[in-house]
């Protein structure tokens, strides 16, 4: 049987502000959840402007809430955010 991590976020949301690679453990990404049920409107994991070279991998990013289709996401790249990977 496998077990899933699933991170609340209760108010804290994931702001890249440098080049990396966020990974969960395993390759089953259903394994490591980022949730973000009953948080109202914000983005999950923010990419700010100009950040390049990140890699999202192996983790499943649901249920949050955007203010339209071009603000705020489960995952959010503000802008001049090449070579991004999910």
């Amino acid at each position: 049987m496998k077990t899933t991590h699933i991170l609340r976020l209760n108010l804290l949301f994931v702001t890249i502000t440098q080049s990396l690679t966020l990974r969960g453990a395993s390759a089953d990404k259903t394994l490591y959840v980022i949730d973000g049920t009953g948080l109202g409107i914000n983005s999950g994991i923010s990419i700010s402007n100009g950040v390049t070279n990140v890699t999202i991998q192996n983790l499943t990013v649901q249920d949050f809430t955007g203010a339209s289709g071009n603000a705020n996401a489960g995952i959010y790249g503000v802008g001049g955010n090449d070579n991004l990977t999910v």
